[in-house]
């Protein structure tokens, strides 16, 4: 961080990629991504408080099949998640509704 600049919030990185929530601290995805998301935020720590990580959710199906391959990432090293269906239902809606995704 440079001197004098304060500490941000929150970086929203808004992604393609599916994630399955696993317990209240805890999120799953592909295993590569995992690691650029922790890889960003290793990067993001001195200017932002979190790493905010919006994504669709995996069908319980989808993670089973592919658990194999997929990362767990503990939200406890500054790393929040919240996919599109916790807010929007599983049929989806308006982006105009992401702000809904970031709120505490």
């Amino acid at each position: 961080m440079l001197p004098g600049r304060p500490v941000r919030e929150d970086y929203v990185l808004v992604v393609s990629a599916s994630c399955r929530r696993l317990d209240g601290a805890r999120f799953s995805t592909e295993s590569a991504f995992a690691e650029h998301v922790r890889m960003l935020r290793k990067k993001l720590t001195s200017s932002f408080r979190e790493l905010f990580v919006a994504a669709p959710s995996a069908s319980e199906e989808a993670w089973l099949q592919n658990r194999h391959h997929w990362a767990v990432i503990d939200e406890r090293i500054g790393l929040r998640s919240k996919t599109a269906d916790d807010v929007l239902g599983s049929s989806g809606g308006p982006a105009s509704r992401l702000p809904d995704l970031v709120r505490r």
